[in-house]
């Protein structure tokens, strides 16, 4: 049984490398695709990761406690 299973993997690895086409579309392709798109989402998420030098962060807080609210005041007047 396991001898029949390598003669049978060995036959059909023999075929992929010896058959250019089936080595490009089995092998090659599908590594170029993965390298393509990856590239492509590094370079257009960029844009989505960075942030402008001069932007101006705003936080908005709702509920506020009061002892919380003294302490950014206090950090406010420094």
């Amino acid at each position: 049984m396991k001898n029949n299973v390598f003669t049978v993997m060995k036959k059909e690895c023999k075929r992929i490398i010896s058959d250019r086409k089936l080595f490009f579309t089995t092998v090659l392709l599908p590594g170029i695709l993965m390298y393509t798109m990856y590239s492509l989402m590094g370079t257009f998420m960029v844009s989505v990761f960075t942030v402008e030098d001069n932007y101006q962060y705003q936080v908005h807080a709702v509920n506020l406690p009061e002892s919380v609210a003294q302490i950014i005041s206090r950090s406010e007047e420094s």
